[in-house]
């Protein structure tokens, strides 16, 4: 039925990508930001090879610091919070879902507006 639908799954699938890729890869860039050229690993590659399109990611920008920082802390909890919530079927889901996905947009708004009003500067 509709609680094994490949829409469901699909949902509840994105929210845990979005839980461990604001979790720990933004997480990761949060709290390293400051050495991460230095860095060596996996998350610190990933980053390095982010910061080819986007330098910024090498400097501690403070916008990015900050948005990303806020991405960590809250919609990294908040996206696992909504993954469990629509596992369970809970009412909060859509709310959840609304406040997750309106947050994760408005940081995409702010960094590519950020970026824009810099001129593209920090853009390969």
């Amino acid at each position: 039925g509709a609680r094994r639908s490949p829409a469901r799954r699909l949902v509840l699938g994105w929210f845990l990508l979005c839980a461990a890729i604001h979790g720990v890869l933004e997480g990761y860039f949060s709290l390293r930001h400051r050495t991460l050229p230095a860095d060596t690993g996996l998350l610190a590659d990933v980053w390095k090879e982010y910061a080819k399109a986007d330098s910024r990611y090498m400097t501690s920008d403070d916008f990015t610091v900050a948005m990303e920082t806020v991405t960590a802390l809250a919609w990294g909890p908040l996206s696992f919070l909504t993954f469990l919530a629509l596992l369970r079927q809970h009412p909060a889901r859509f709310v959840l879902q609304l406040v997750v996905s309106l947050g994760q947009l408005y940081g995409d708004v702010l960094y590519f507006a950020t970026a824009a009003r810099a001129g593209w500067a920090h853009s390969d």
